[in-house]
Protein backbone atom coordinates (compact mmCIF):
# COMPACT_ATOMS: atom_id res chain seq x y z
CA UNK A 1 0.00 0.00 0.00
CA UNK A 2 1.20 3.38 -0.39
CA UNK A 3 1.25 6.67 1.93
CA UNK A 4 1.62 10.47 1.59
CA UNK A 5 4.21 12.02 3.82
CA UNK A 6 4.14 15.68 3.85
CA UNK A 7 6.76 18.59 4.52
CA UNK A 8 6.54 22.36 4.47
CA UNK A 9 8.46 25.42 4.84
CA UNK A 10 12.14 25.63 3.74
CA UNK A 11 12.27 21.81 4.25
CA UNK A 12 9.44 21.51 1.15
CA UNK A 13 11.99 23.86 -0.73
CA UNK A 14 15.39 21.36 -0.37
CA UNK A 15 13.78 18.37 -1.20
CA UNK A 16 11.32 19.42 -3.95
CA UNK A 17 14.80 19.92 -5.79
CA UNK A 18 15.22 16.45 -5.67
CA UNK A 19 11.81 15.32 -7.75
CA UNK A 20 11.26 16.06 -11.12
CA UNK A 21 7.81 15.80 -11.11
CA UNK A 22 4.85 17.71 -9.06
CA UNK A 23 1.20 17.26 -9.06
CA UNK A 24 -0.94 20.23 -7.94
CA UNK A 25 -4.84 21.28 -9.42
CA UNK A 26 -5.52 22.23 -11.98
CA UNK A 27 -7.28 25.89 -12.18
CA UNK A 28 -9.99 26.14 -10.50
CA UNK A 29 -13.34 28.54 -11.94
CA UNK A 30 -16.11 29.56 -9.03
CA UNK A 31 -18.40 26.95 -10.78
CA UNK A 32 -16.30 23.79 -10.39
CA UNK A 33 -16.44 21.09 -7.68
CA UNK A 34 -13.93 18.77 -8.99
CA UNK A 35 -10.60 19.41 -11.29
CA UNK A 36 -8.25 16.30 -12.41
CA UNK A 37 -4.32 16.87 -10.93
CA UNK A 38 -2.12 18.58 -13.44
CA UNK A 39 1.61 17.61 -13.79
CA UNK A 40 4.45 19.85 -13.79
CA UNK A 41 7.99 19.36 -15.01
CA UNK A 42 11.23 20.74 -14.03
CA UNK A 43 13.10 21.92 -16.52
CA UNK A 44 17.08 22.16 -17.16
CA UNK A 45 17.22 25.53 -15.17
CA UNK A 46 14.96 24.46 -12.46
CA UNK A 47 12.42 26.04 -13.43
CA UNK A 48 8.63 24.73 -13.26
CA UNK A 49 6.49 24.13 -16.16
CA UNK A 50 3.15 22.39 -17.13
CA UNK A 51 3.06 18.79 -18.18
CA UNK A 52 0.96 18.40 -21.33
CA UNK A 53 1.13 14.86 -21.66
CA UNK A 54 0.29 13.86 -17.71
CA UNK A 55 -2.56 11.94 -17.20
CA UNK A 56 -3.46 11.97 -13.64
CA UNK A 57 -1.44 8.96 -12.91
CA UNK A 58 1.09 9.28 -9.76
CA UNK A 59 3.78 7.08 -9.04
CA UNK A 60 6.14 6.05 -6.48
CA UNK A 61 7.85 9.70 -5.23
CA UNK A 62 5.05 11.55 -6.51
CA UNK A 63 5.07 15.20 -4.92
CA UNK A 64 1.56 16.03 -4.33
CA UNK A 65 0.67 20.07 -3.70
CA UNK A 66 -2.80 20.66 -2.21
CA UNK A 67 -3.92 24.16 -2.48
CA UNK A 68 -5.84 25.88 0.16
CA UNK A 69 -9.32 24.86 0.07
CA UNK A 70 -8.88 21.52 -1.95
CA UNK A 71 -8.95 18.09 -0.84
CA UNK A 72 -6.80 15.85 -3.15
CA UNK A 73 -8.32 12.37 -3.32
CA UNK A 74 -5.84 9.60 -4.08
CA UNK A 75 -7.51 6.66 -6.00
CA UNK A 76 -6.47 2.85 -6.11
CA UNK A 77 -8.17 1.46 -9.15
CA UNK A 78 -10.68 4.26 -8.86
CA UNK A 79 -11.43 3.26 -5.33
CA UNK A 80 -10.67 5.60 -3.05
CA UNK A 81 -7.17 5.54 -0.81
CA UNK A 82 -6.31 8.57 0.57
CA UNK A 83 -7.80 12.02 1.31
CA UNK A 84 -5.42 15.23 2.09
CA UNK A 85 -7.49 17.93 3.75
CA UNK A 86 -4.47 20.18 4.96
CA UNK A 87 -3.21 22.61 2.06
CA UNK A 88 1.09 22.00 1.52
CA UNK A 89 3.25 19.52 0.06
CA UNK A 90 3.00 15.41 0.30
CA UNK A 91 5.22 12.48 -1.36
CA UNK A 92 3.73 9.70 -2.24
CA UNK A 93 5.80 6.25 -1.18
CA UNK A 94 5.34 2.69 -1.75
CA UNK A 95 5.34 0.73 1.61
CA UNK A 96 3.56 -0.91 4.38
CA UNK A 97 4.11 2.32 6.49
CA UNK A 98 1.63 4.59 8.33
CA UNK A 99 -0.19 7.84 8.39
CA UNK A 100 0.65 8.01 11.89
CA UNK A 101 4.63 7.80 11.17
CA UNK A 102 6.07 11.33 12.64
CA UNK A 103 7.15 13.92 9.60
CA UNK A 104 10.34 15.72 9.98
CA UNK A 105 9.58 18.14 12.41
CA UNK A 106 8.42 15.24 14.87
CA UNK A 107 5.01 15.26 14.70
CA UNK A 108 2.69 12.76 13.68
CA UNK A 109 0.54 13.06 10.23
CA UNK A 110 -2.65 12.21 12.38
CA UNK A 111 -4.89 15.51 11.59
CA UNK A 112 -3.04 15.89 8.34
CA UNK A 113 -6.16 13.08 7.02
CA UNK A 114 -8.94 13.00 8.45
CA UNK A 115 -8.78 9.11 7.30
CA UNK A 116 -7.64 6.26 5.91
CA UNK A 117 -9.23 4.27 2.90
CA UNK A 118 -7.48 0.83 2.32
CA UNK A 119 -8.41 -0.77 -1.18
CA UNK A 120 -9.26 -4.60 0.09
CA UNK A 121 -5.57 -5.84 0.55
CA UNK A 122 -5.00 -5.38 -3.65
CA UNK A 123 -2.20 -4.54 -4.63
CA UNK A 124 -2.11 -1.35 -6.45
CA UNK A 125 -2.27 -0.98 -10.73
CA UNK A 126 -2.55 2.63 -10.91
CA UNK A 127 -3.00 5.65 -9.02
CA UNK A 128 -4.87 9.14 -9.79
CA UNK A 129 -5.23 11.94 -8.08
CA UNK A 130 -8.33 14.21 -8.09
CA UNK A 131 -8.80 17.76 -6.39
CA UNK A 132 -12.38 18.51 -4.60
CA UNK A 133 -13.34 22.33 -4.08
CA UNK A 134 -13.99 23.10 -0.70
CA UNK A 135 -14.59 27.00 -1.33
CA UNK A 136 -18.07 28.09 -1.90
CA UNK A 137 -19.91 27.25 -5.16
CA UNK A 138 -21.08 30.77 -6.34
CA UNK A 139 -23.96 32.27 -8.56
CA UNK A 140 -25.96 29.18 -9.42
CA UNK A 141 -28.71 30.61 -11.21
CA UNK A 142 -32.12 29.07 -10.97
CA UNK A 143 -35.73 29.79 -12.26
CA UNK A 144 -39.23 28.53 -12.34
CA UNK A 145 -39.89 26.60 -15.68
CA UNK A 146 -43.83 27.39 -15.48
CA UNK A 147 -45.86 29.69 -13.11
CA UNK A 148 -46.23 28.87 -9.60
CA UNK A 149 -49.86 28.42 -8.01
CA UNK A 150 -49.85 30.79 -5.15
CA UNK A 151 -53.16 31.41 -2.72
CA UNK A 152 -53.85 33.86 -1.68
CA UNK A 153 -56.44 34.37 1.46
CA UNK A 154 -56.62 37.97 1.33
CA UNK A 155 -58.33 37.74 -2.59
CA UNK A 156 -59.62 34.47 -1.93
CA UNK A 157 -58.54 32.91 -5.02
CA UNK A 158 -55.02 31.28 -6.74
CA UNK A 159 -52.74 33.23 -8.08
CA UNK A 160 -49.61 32.47 -10.15
CA UNK A 161 -46.14 33.65 -9.78
CA UNK A 162 -42.48 33.28 -11.48
CA UNK A 163 -39.59 33.13 -8.92
CA UNK A 164 -36.11 33.67 -10.09
CA UNK A 165 -32.50 34.12 -8.34
CA UNK A 166 -29.18 32.60 -7.34
CA UNK A 167 -27.72 30.08 -4.82
CA UNK A 168 -24.19 28.98 -3.67
CA UNK A 169 -23.38 25.22 -1.97
CA UNK A 170 -20.26 23.87 -0.30
CA UNK A 171 -19.12 20.26 -0.02
CA UNK A 172 -18.81 19.19 3.14
CA UNK A 173 -18.01 15.67 2.78
CA UNK A 174 -15.93 15.45 0.15
CA UNK A 175 -16.13 11.13 0.67
CA UNK A 176 -20.29 11.19 0.76
CA UNK A 177 -20.04 13.71 -2.37
CA UNK A 178 -17.15 11.43 -4.28
CA UNK A 179 -19.49 7.97 -3.64
CA UNK A 180 -23.28 9.48 -3.79
CA UNK A 181 -22.72 12.39 -6.40
CA UNK A 182 -19.97 12.62 -8.27
CA UNK A 183 -20.73 10.26 -11.58
CA UNK A 184 -18.14 7.53 -11.83
CA UNK A 185 -14.49 8.30 -13.32
CA UNK A 186 -15.35 11.79 -13.63
CA UNK A 187 -12.16 13.48 -13.14
CA UNK A 188 -13.81 17.35 -14.04
CA UNK A 189 -17.14 18.42 -12.61
CA UNK A 190 -18.73 21.52 -12.89
CA UNK A 191 -21.81 23.44 -11.45
CA UNK A 192 -22.92 24.49 -15.42
CA UNK A 193 -23.14 21.55 -16.71
CA UNK A 194 -26.29 19.91 -17.49
CA UNK A 195 -26.14 16.54 -15.45
CA UNK A 196 -25.73 18.84 -12.53
CA UNK A 197 -28.69 21.03 -13.13
CA UNK A 198 -30.74 18.14 -14.20
CA UNK A 199 -30.08 17.32 -10.65
CA UNK A 200 -30.12 20.42 -8.14
CA UNK A 201 -32.84 22.65 -9.93
CA UNK A 202 -35.65 20.40 -10.14
CA UNK A 203 -35.58 19.67 -6.19
CA UNK A 204 -34.54 23.39 -5.14
CA UNK A 205 -37.61 24.38 -7.15
CA UNK A 206 -39.48 22.12 -5.33
CA UNK A 207 -38.17 23.95 -2.27
CA UNK A 208 -39.09 27.04 -3.35
CA UNK A 209 -42.39 25.60 -4.16
CA UNK A 210 -42.82 24.68 -0.76
CA UNK A 211 -42.08 27.76 0.42
CA UNK A 212 -44.15 29.87 -1.44
CA UNK A 213 -47.33 27.29 -0.27
CA UNK A 214 -46.50 27.82 3.49
CA UNK A 215 -46.32 31.38 3.14
CA UNK A 216 -49.61 31.81 1.67
CA UNK A 217 -50.76 31.16 5.20
CA UNK A 218 -49.49 34.69 6.24
CA UNK A 219 -48.86 36.82 3.33
CA UNK A 220 -50.73 38.63 0.69
CA UNK A 221 -49.43 37.66 -2.77
CA UNK A 222 -48.15 41.76 -2.77
CA UNK A 223 -45.68 41.00 0.19
CA UNK A 224 -44.03 38.19 -1.51
CA UNK A 225 -41.38 40.14 -3.48
CA UNK A 226 -40.56 42.16 0.09
CA UNK A 227 -40.13 38.50 1.97
CA UNK A 228 -37.34 37.26 0.17
CA UNK A 229 -35.29 36.44 3.19
CA UNK A 230 -37.50 34.26 5.21
CA UNK A 231 -38.52 32.27 1.87
CA UNK A 232 -34.72 31.38 1.79
CA UNK A 233 -34.60 30.07 5.38
CA UNK A 234 -37.71 27.85 4.80
CA UNK A 235 -35.81 26.39 1.50
CA UNK A 236 -32.42 25.80 3.65
CA UNK A 237 -34.29 23.52 5.95
CA UNK A 238 -36.11 21.77 3.79
CA UNK A 239 -35.55 18.22 4.37
CA UNK A 240 -36.97 16.42 1.86
CA UNK A 241 -35.72 17.97 -1.41
CA UNK A 242 -32.69 21.20 -1.02
CA UNK A 243 -32.28 21.11 2.61
CA UNK A 244 -31.56 17.00 2.48
CA UNK A 245 -28.14 17.74 0.13
CA UNK A 246 -26.01 17.59 3.49
CA UNK A 247 -26.57 14.22 4.26
CA UNK A 248 -27.36 12.57 0.62
CA UNK A 249 -24.65 14.11 -1.20
CA UNK A 250 -22.38 15.75 1.14
CA UNK A 251 -22.52 19.54 0.18
CA UNK A 252 -24.95 21.95 1.78
CA UNK A 253 -26.77 25.16 0.77
CA UNK A 254 -25.13 28.47 2.06
CA UNK A 255 -26.95 30.69 0.69
CA UNK A 256 -29.80 31.71 -1.53
CA UNK A 257 -30.83 34.62 -3.24
CA UNK A 258 -34.17 35.45 -4.78
CA UNK A 259 -33.67 38.02 -7.22
CA UNK A 260 -37.36 38.20 -8.34
CA UNK A 261 -40.78 37.45 -7.56
CA UNK A 262 -43.27 38.07 -11.29
CA UNK A 263 -46.68 37.93 -11.37
CA UNK A 264 -48.24 36.09 -14.30
CA UNK A 265 -50.25 38.54 -16.59
CA UNK A 266 -53.54 36.95 -15.24
CA UNK A 267 -52.62 37.36 -11.61
CA UNK A 268 -51.65 41.04 -12.42
CA UNK A 269 -54.88 41.66 -13.80
CA UNK A 270 -56.88 40.32 -11.23
CA UNK A 271 -54.85 42.35 -8.45
CA UNK A 272 -55.48 45.01 -10.27
CA UNK A 273 -59.00 44.41 -10.88
CA UNK A 274 -59.28 43.91 -6.57
CA UNK A 275 -57.79 47.32 -6.52
CA UNK A 276 -60.19 49.23 -8.67
CA UNK A 277 -63.22 47.70 -6.46
CA UNK A 278 -61.44 48.48 -3.60
CA UNK A 279 -61.66 52.25 -4.50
Amino acid sequence: MGIISVFNGSFSDLLADQWSDVITADIFDEKDFVKPGIGKKRTKNKAWTNNGSFTGVISKDSIIYDPENTAAIVYNQSAIENIIYQPGGYVFTEGDGTIFAPNESGSSLFGQFKERFKYAGTPANERRVSFINLREVRGIKFGTRGPLTYHDKFYDTDMEIYAYGTFSVMITDPVNFVKKFLPANMRSYNANQERVRDTLIPELLQSVCNAINSMSEEYRISQLPSQNIKMAQIIETDGYNAGSWEERFGFKIVKIAIENIEFSEESRELVNMFSEKKL
